[in-house]
């Protein structure tokens, strides 16, 4: 078959393919975040996994093909396909499991995260992370506003053992796919080599920064007022 031709089946593949997977994802994360159980953790991390190695397989393959002579609708695809990650999922099938069972045992946990103000007395005063965000939307209480905004930071110290566990095998991923780290792949994204990014971002708020500290001292001054 042309070139042309395996491209296109090889993008038809990839559309269907993710559109499936992404659904089917979505729908087993909908289900694990509405009812946070072992079993519904290990459905989302199975249909996790298999989405996000479907994606990374598509990623290395989209690099394969040439993009000068496909159409201007195919180059955007594979240009897409080729900064669609965001977490890579190393070739090793225990670690792509394990990145999978981490993302989602991690989201899990922060669904379940609760702040319990002391001296209220149960279970039933602790505050997830709608009710916290319901006081401080209305409360105007400014020690009220403090304690809910720190106790609800104290849920994340626990995950850092899992977070620091997932960097691993998500930034291996990355290196499979010729990228520094996961951080090099996120910042490839933007139409600039990943170095470039800090520089640009640097530039962009030296222009912004004027502006931002005048806004500042213009607000503090009425709030003074």
């Amino acid at each position: 078959a042309a070139p042309e031709t395996d491209l296109k089946t090889f993008l038809d593949n990839a559309d269907a393919t993710m559109l499936r997977l992404s659904n089917e994802a979505n729908q087993a994360g909908w289900t694990q975040e509405t009812y946070i159980t072992p079993d519904t953790e290990a459905i989302a991390a199975r249909a996790n996994e298999g989405l996000i190695n479907a994606v990374t397989g598509f990623a290395t393959r989209a690099g394969t093909f040439n993009a000068q002579t496909a159409t201007p609708v195919q180059q955007r695809q594979l240009a897409v396909l080729k900064n669609s990650l965001t977490m890579a999922s190393p070739s090793e099938p225990k670690e792509s499991a394990e990145l999978a069972q981490l993302v989602t045992s991690m989201n899990a946990a922060y669904g379940r995260g609760k702040y319990c103000p002391p001296g209220e007395g149960s279970a039933e005063t602790c505050l997830d992370v709608e009710a916290i965000t319901e006081i401080l939307a209305k409360d105007r209480n400014p020690a009220r506003l403090r304690d809910v905004w720190e106790g609800w930071h104290t849920i994340s110290p626990p995950f850092k053992q899992n977070y620091v566990r997932f960097a691993e095998p998500s930034n291996k991923g990355a290196k499979e796919l010729g990228f520094a780290d996961t951080g090099a792949m996120w910042r490839s994204r933007y139409d600039m080599p990943p170095e470039e990014f800090g520089k640009e971002l640097d530039r962009l708020w030296d222009q912004l920064r004027p502006l931002y500290l005048s806004l500042h001292t213009y607000v503090r001054t009425k709030l003074h007022q």
